[in-house]
């Protein structure tokens, strides 16, 4: 996943990465994103036959265990921006190739 995750960093364009600070290590689970456009990198990866997620849609501040009402503005533009990208280690260099190639569109 890490060696997956490197190849997605080096090679995707217009897309925020995810980061880590320090000596902290990210195990990508999931590799997740944010866009501008959601729904027009969403659109693209299905062209290109990739599978994607959007796990995080709701801002958990508006989640029924939290129910708050406050307007948390970065809260909602991630929750609304963000898209979960194929990591798994089974994934081939074309694979790496086709994935990269339908983010940066």
């Amino acid at each position: 996943r890490r060696r997956n995750a490197a190849v997605f960093d080096e090679g995707l364009e217009g897309v925020i990465t995810p980061t880590c600070v320090g000596d902290v290590r990210h195990v990508y689970h999931q590799y997740t994103v944010r866009s501008q456009n959601r729904k027009s990198l969403v659109d693209r990866l299905e062209r290109a036959g990739v599978e994607s997620g959007i796990y995080y849609e709701n801002p958990v501040h508006r989640l029924p265990s939290f129910c708050q009402d406050d307007v948390l503005v970065e809260t909602e533009r991630a929750a609304a921006s963000v898209v979960s990208l194929p990591v798994h280690p089974k994934l081939l260099g074309t694979d790496l190739e086709r994935i990269i190639e339908a983010v940066n569109g």
